[in-house]
């Protein structure tokens, strides 16, 4: 058995360097100007802990904000923007970055309130990765009443979303869109006000082009009364899909913000989720568009490691590779979308089975939700919960993973060290804990010592092991772990004062 000791991880502060073995740039401009490789837009809940972090296409830059409204300070040594704001408003400051005689300054703005549509990230279970064209209302309903009687709404499972499919085969005379009455004989209303009677959300789909991805009638042209109907018909959600549309992200940034302009007019709050599979780079310009979270990469595979990414090979490590770059561009309001989960699945679903993937083990299942709930990225299931056994309840009702997903500071995992096969993810929280992952991606056991000073902690804490939901004693100097093949262990630390 390997013993692998991480010594001096980082020369520099762990806090400030990004990962290696990046899957691609997350930035293509020229090293020789200077560019922030960072939101600059944020939200945040009212009296919250804040936490903006900057960087810029060069780890040497120096940084610093300036016009910080009350309540905010400026940590050089981990170039981030910290504290509470006390009052809902609008607020501005400023970020500037300097390099060898050049420098640029860039307004920042911050929104506060006490009513975010997602202050952290959604919660739920989507329809297309079981049902697809097989949709009706009856299995809708049976979805709502396991996710009551499993505890799974409970845990915090609380949107029910109808993927494609649910579309008559034309709209009416005047344009409105049409529910399949074949499908949904009591209407797409009685469907919404039977899944808010238990306790739930409802989502529904639709495409940025004429036709959706499953060839019904898409929302091009028809964004303010398809809008107007999803509201009287009661969703919370709209999943707006880019299959037919042009490629290029101008084009993208258009539609997405004539359909989220469109929901915001009706005067329901909508949540808002921009699926174009991250090739037009969402995280850049989504919150713009008016999106609350993006999807980064293509749709998920029911298999650990599919050898490869395209649109039809995005594995748990394929999406782990895309996500570990992204961290800077996640917020409150704001979450970078790996795609649903496929815990629970064990090969039967049917797009995530597709090209030869036969499903995962316990052990990767319970992986890919450590690393998504560290990723802060949306929680979706998407198995057909009848089958539901209790490993995969087990793994889906951790409250205090799910605790880390939901935690209101809003961050995603940072990877702080990825060498031979071993990642480290570091998360901070918003009461100030700091959660660690540690991945092993091989296909062998190992054992595992990470030092406390190699990572930037100085002081003694107290250790939970939050997959096995017991404390490990008192952290002083090294964490010690043996992880197994394709195991991800998640602690939680607390300093000790």
């Amino acid at each position: 058995m390997k013993t692998i000791t991480y010594a001096l991880i980082f020369a520099l502060s762990i806090w400030l360097l990004p990962a290696k073995e990046m899957q691609h740039p997350v930035e293509t401009q020229s090293q020789n100007n200077i560019t922030f490789n960072c939101l600059t837009n944020h939200y945040a809940l009212l009296s919250t802990r804040i936490v903006h972090r900057y960087r810029t296409n060069n780890k040497n830059d120096k940084i610093r904000a300036t016009k910080l409204p009350k309540g905010l300070r400026w940590n050089a040594s981990k170039k981030q923007v910290e504290g509470k704001i006390e009052q809902t408003g609008n607020f501005t400051y400023q970020i500037t970055a300097q390099r060898a005689g050049k420098k640029i300054t860039k307004d920042v703005t911050l929104k506060v309130s006490d009513n975010l549509i997602s202050p952290t990230p959604l919660m739920g279970w989507m329809s297309w990765n079981i049902f697809q064209d097989k949709i009706s209302e009856q299995n809708i309903k049976k979805v709502a009443d396991l996710l009551v009687s499993t505890g799974l709404r409970d845990a915090g499972f609380d949107y029910v979303l109808i993927d494609d499919h649910w579309h008559a085969n034309l709209r009416d005379a005047d344009g409105k869109p049409l529910e399949d009455l074949r499908k949904f004989p009591s209407g797409m209303k009685s469907l919404v006000d039977y899944i808010h009677s238990k306790g739930l959300k409802a989502g529904i789909y639709s495409d940025a082009a004429p036709q959706t991805c499953g060839g019904e009638f898409g929302s091009l042209g028809y964004e303010s009364i398809d809008a107007q109907q999803y509201a009287e018909w009661g969703f919370d959600f709209l999943k707006y899909d880019y299959c037919g549309a042009p490629n290029n992200m101008e084009t993208a940034k258009e539609r997405y913000k004539t359909m989220s302009e469109a929901l915001n007019a009706t005067g329901k709050n909508f949540y808002f989720n921009i699926c174009e599979w991250g090739e037009r780079k969402p995280w850049l310009w989504a919150a713009n568009a008016g999106g609350h979270s993006w999807r980064v990469s293509f749709d998920s595979r029911d298999t650990w490691d599919h050898g490869k990414y395209d649109g039809s090979h995005c594995g748990v490590i394929q999406s782990i590779d895309i996500m570990k770059n992204l961290d800077y561009y996640a917020g409150p309001n704001q979450f970078n979308d790996a795609d649903m989960m496929c815990v629970g699945l064990y090969g039967k679903g049917k797009p995530s089975s597709a090209s030869g993937a036969r499903g995962m083990t316990d052990t990767e299942y319970q992986s890919q939700f450590s690393l998504w709930c560290m990723f802060a990225t949306p929680l979706l299931i998407s198995f057909d919960l009848s089958t539901i056994n209790k490993a995969t309840l087990d793994i889906l009702t951790n409250g205090e993973l799910i605790a880390i997903n939901q935690d209101r500071l809003g961050q995603q995992a940072r990877c702080v060290y990825s060498h031979e096969g071993h990642e480290v993810y570091l998360k901070d929280l918003e009461n100030g804990d700091i959660a660690i992952a540690i991945l092993n991606r091989n296909n062998t056991k190992s054992d595992f010592n990470l030092k406390l000073a190699d990572i930037n902690l100085k002081s003694r804490y107290k250790i939970r092991d939050i997959v096995a939901k017991s404390d490990a004693g008192i952290l002083s100097k090294t964490l010690k772990a043996s992880i197994s093949s394709h195991e991800a262990k998640v602690y939680r630390i607390s300093k000790l004062k």
